[in-house]
C-alpha cells in the first residue's frame, strides 16, 4: 500500500533520485503549514459569510473537515514544490 507521505524513490522516466540529501523534505513542513493556514482562513471567512452569526460547530465542520481531507494533497505537493524550488535551481 502506498502511503500519502512517501514519494517515488526515482523518476520513472529519467531515473533521477528524489532524495537529494537526508532531511531534504523537512522544510516542506513549512509549506504544508502555509497551505493549512490559507485553508483555515479561506473556510473560516466563507463560513462567516454563508451563515449569519455562525455557531462554533459550524466553524468546526466547515474548517476541520476540508483540512483533514486535504492533508494528503498538501503534504505531497509541498514536497513537489521543494523539488521545483531547490533541485532544479541547483542544476541550472
Amino acid at each position: 500500500m502506498h502511503q500519502f507521505n512517501e514519494l517515488n524513490k526515482h523518476c520513472p522516466v529519467c531515473g533521477y533520485d528524489f532524495m537529494p540529501e537526508p532531511g531534504f523534505y523537512q522544510i516542506s513542513l513549512f509549506i504544508t503549514y502555509a497551505f493549512g493556514v490559507a485553508l483555515f482562513v479561506f473556510f473560516g471567512v466563507l463560513t462567516y459569510l454563508i451563515f449569519d452569526e455562525p455557531a462554533l460547530w459550524h466553524y468546526y465542520l466547515m474548517i476541520f473537515i476540508p483540512a483533514l481531507l486535504s492533508t494528503p494533497w498538501s503534504v505531497r505537493y509541498s514536497k513537489a514544490l521543494m523539488l521545483y524550488a531547490f533541485v532544479w535551481k541547483a542544476k541550472a
